[in-house]
């Protein structure tokens, strides 16, 4: 197979891989919504080891500042999340009622995920592990490298 038909192959499977978990997301409806807003920011806290801002959550996602205030007003008035201002920054935090729900529904897709795993061998579960998180960071370090404007691999 060349580089190009492994490529190519590797983009089929990853956006099939997102259609299945924006299927997963409809299924689920609005409490799937809330698990992969505080999902995402919980990945980013353990990443930076600080929680994300309303400007970073606007850089990532595109949107405006405004509009992802709107956006997150929601799970604030659901207990889910609260702004901590510090100075001119201000940070999204995920309250304890977040917690308890994100808990839950990890809980519940980790179960989903570990039915799927099923089919592989313990040793294919180990490969397919140690390779999905070496591409997922070296796709990190290339969309950071393009997001500063230096040239990718």
């Amino acid at each position: 197979m060349t580089e190009q038909e492994c490529a190519d192959r590797a983009a089929s499977i990853i956006l099939q891989a997102k259609d299945c978990i924006r299927r997963y997301k409809l299924r689920e409806g609005e409490k799937d919504r809330a698990f992969m807003l505080l999902g995402g920011l919980r990945e980013h806290e353990s990443r930076t080891g600080q929680p994300v801002t309303i400007t970073e959550m606007a850089r990532v996602s595109g949107l405006a500042v405004p509009n992802v205030s709107r956006l997150i007003k929601p799970y604030e008035e659901a207990g889910l999340l609260r702004r901590e201002k510090q100075g001119r920054t201000v940070h999204i935090a995920i309250t304890p009622k977040g917690e308890e729900l994100l808990a839950r529904r990890k809980k519940a897709f980790a179960e989903n995920i570990a039915a799927v795993l099923s089919v592989l061998g313990e040793e294919e579960r180990g490969i397919f592990l140690a390779c999905g998180e070496k591409l997922l960071a070296k796709l990190e370090e290339h969309l950071q490298r393009q997001d500063t404007g230096e040239n990718g691999c």
